[in-house]
């Protein structure tokens, strides 16, 4: 026994060696092998073979052999339109992956010089090789300037934008100004000019306005126009007496608008403030002050559902300087201020084990937050949920008997893309209770929710041995519920009854487990069909598809547990039962209930002995007895399963076991044996018992 143990300890230590020894080969065995660049020459003649590299290691570009009459070579791109990453001819690149490079043209009258000073209306200039600009560029209409990538144009005079004029900047390259003449913007009006619409991109930008002149904006003494900046690095100096961005010595500032994804430093002979945010909306422009001399800040103009606004703060977080409202300051540079809010939700965070949630609004911040233990309500909780992010309870959420969750988009400016998935652990709900636990009051208004259940337990409401408790859908919400085993998809978990279930809107999936209806009971006791009951539900509004599991209704009970009380006055229900199971009513060896539908588009359909609309199978009878069902509005198209009527009793049922049904005053019934039964229009209300309910099952009666 030692020497069998001593030979394997020298095993190990063997492999551990060369793993150690060898796993830098191995790392670059993995990540650097050949990677493959295919050039297109995108609308140019001729041809290049495809560039083999070593992955992940610096190699340059292969030099452009295409050509293209009337145009000059710009650079590569990994988009034939140029919206993809570009590329330098001969750039260094270093690819993880196979890329196609495109080659991008620029027609040869639309190339930059030096000796270049008027830019034409409607036209893309650029580069091709860096260019140092004699004189002032005048814009002439709307004007798209492409920086190519490792290329610099230098534009010593600035290039002049004035009123009714654009200028559009893009690409990677750089673009400097630098000694403007006095009283002109670097980019902008000349002296008593207003500037027009000036929109950066992407790029580096270095611009210096001249004396009285904005870096960006306004010359000396007009008016700053419309400044958009949404993406690249922009340094914008003012000159004496004048803001980086947006207003000469005397002029206004205009319109400024900066996206947070866009890298702006600002200096200049005033000081500009911005205004940030910082998760509120609305708007408000930079606000100019003399250096040195007290002024009262702006009043703030943005608002953030929720919260109440608190001054500002020099950092987004709060820990920078803070600023009141309206206060008055001396500075001597340009400032960004954020907005600070205070109230509002509380912030879920991720979480490694159980987090309990207490009464009040909750919200996440992060785009995908995970909880890894089970989320407990407890009182009364708002669960918003922010467009685009998702929030995963990856061991369900607890809303037992007595507390309630209403899940929602997180306000009504919201679409509703915010996402919630909750997954049950054995015997519990997705959400809803836990063992012996019915679910509480759940209520679901908007945003997308996949609830699963664990083993038992519904995806939404009852844990094992639980009912569905209260459970409402409604508006937008977009809910897709899964039972665990023997657990409905909306309702009871095992051996519980469906509870109360109100759905007035939205779009809901619900499959139930084994034995469990989709919308209803989970699987029920053969002893009492009320264990495993439908419950009381309400449908007026709303696309509703429910499948039961083995053995259980679509919308009704669950295995051994009869139909409860379903009424339809509106909406689109689809209802297919589970094998044995009614599409709307009883499960496996149970009766359907009472159903009542007044209007809406309404499908169910039996499997395999349950009826569309009534009892389940019933292999050895003392169950499967039909629904009480009144129809007196809507569409309904009702088909049972094999030995089943449409409406009525489960296979194994004597024909007076399959109840009353009552059609109302413009309704009929019609159907035969190969044929679902439909509503059609008749004059007066009457009512079929008995064997005579089946007759007009299999017969058409006359219209």
């Amino acid at each position: 026994m030692r020497k069998a143990f001593t030979i394997i300890l020298a095993a190990l230590l063997l492999l551990s060696v060369f793993v150690s020894c060898n796993q830098d080969d191995l790392v670059d065995d993995l990540f650097n092998s050949s990677v493959h660049v295919t050039f297109d020459s995108n609308g140019g003649s001729g041809s290049m073979a495809v560039q083999e590299m070593k992955g992940r290691t610096a190699t340059a570009l292969s030099a452009n052999a295409f050509t293209k009459e009337g145009y000059l070579f710009l650079e590569w791109n990994t988009k034939a339109d140029g919206s993809g990453t570009p590329y330098a001819d001969g750039a260094s690149v270093s690819l993880d992956s196979d890329i196609t490079l495109y080659a991008q043209w620029i027609d040869t009258s639309s190339i930059i010089q030096s000796s270049t000073t008027q830019l034409s209306d409607g036209t893309k200039y650029s580069i091709i090789s860096d260019v140092t600009v004699t004189e002032r560029l005048v814009v002439n209409g709307s004007v798209t300037i492409i920086l190519p990538a490792g290329r610099t144009l230098t534009v010593p005079k600035g290039i002049r934008v004035s009123e009714g004029n654009s200028l559009t900047i893009t690409g990677t390259g750089t673009l400097i100004i630098a000694e403007t003449e006095d009283g002109k913007a670097g980019i902008g009006g000349n002296e008593d000019e207003n500037c027009g619409t000036v929109t950066i991109k992407s790029g580096t930008v270095t611009v210096t306005g001249g004396n009285y002149g904005a870096g960006i904006g306004s010359g000396m003494n007009g008016a700053g126009g419309t400044i958009i900046i949404s993406g690249g690095t922009v340094n914008a100096t003012g000159g004496t007496d004048a803001t980086g961005i947006g207003a000469g010595k005397d002029g206004t500032v205009g319109t400024i608008t900066i996206s947070d994804e866009a890298n702006v430093t600002t200096a200049g002979g005033k000081v500009l403030v911005f205004f940030k945010a910082n998760g509120g909306t609305g708007t408000m422009n930079p606000q100019v002050m003399n250096k040195n001399t007290e002024t009262a800040l702006s009043a703030n103009a943005f608002t953030r559902t929720k919260y109440a606004f608190n001054g500002w703060n020099t950092k987004a977080d709060g820990t920078g300087t803070a600023y009141a409202d309206g206060a008055s300051v001396s500075l001597d540079s340009d400032i960004t201020l954020y907005a600070q809010w205070k109230g509002g939700p509380s912030i879920i965070k991720n979480t490694e084990g159980t987090l309990t949630l207490s009464s009040g609004d909750w919200t996440i911040e992060d785009t995908t937050v995970t909880v890894t233990g089970r989320i407990t309500v407890s009182g009364t909780v708002n669960l918003l949920l922010p467009d685009g992010k998702t929030l995963n309870a990856s061991r369900g959420i607890t809303v037992s008997e007595g507390n309630t969750l209403v899940i929602d988009k997180f306000d009504s400016e919201s679409t509703g893309t915010g996402t919630l998935n909750a997954t049950g652990v054995n015997n519990s709900a997705g959400i809803g209770g836990e063992i012996n636990q019915a679910g509480g009051n759940i209520t679901i208004k908007g945003g997308t929710v996949t609830a699963t259940g664990g083993y038992s337990g519904a995806g939404i409401g009852g844990g094992n041995k639980g009912s569905g408790g209260i459970i409402t859908i409604s508006d937008t919400a977009d809910v897709t519920a899964t039972g665990g085993d023997y657990g409905a998809g909306i309702g009871g978990g095992y051996n519980g009854a469906g509870g109360s279930i109100t759905i007035s809107g939205g779009t809901v999936n619900a499959t139930g487990g084994t034995c469990a209806a989709g919308i209803g009971g989970g699987e029920g006791y053969f002893e009492d069909y009320s264990i495993g009951a439908g419950g009381t539900i309400s449908i007026s509004g709303g696309n509703i598809t429910a499948t039961g599991g083995n053995s259980g209704a679509g919308i009704g009970g669950g295995m051994n547990g009869n139909g409860g009380t379903l009424s339809v006055s509106d909406g689109t229900v689809v209802a297919n039962g589970g094998e044995n199971g009614a599409g709307i009513g009883g499960g496996l060896y149970a009766n359907g209930g009472i159903v009542t539908i007044e209007g809406g588009t309404v499908s169910a359909t039996g499997n395999a002995g349950g009826a569309g609309i009534g009892g389940g199978n019933n292999f050895y009878g003392g169950g499967g007895a039909g629904a009480d069902v009144t129809i007196s509005g809507g569409s309904v198209t009702a088909t049972g399963g094999s030995s089943a009527v449409g409406i009525g009793a489960g296979h194994g049922q004597n024909p007076g076991d399959n109840k009353t049904l009552t059609i109302g005053t413009g309704m009929a019934l019609y159907g035969d044996s190969t044929s679902p039964a439909q509503t059609k229009r008749s004059d007066a209300t009457e009512s079929y018992t008995g064997d005579r309910y089946r007759y007009m099952l299999a017969k058409q009666p006359s219209i």
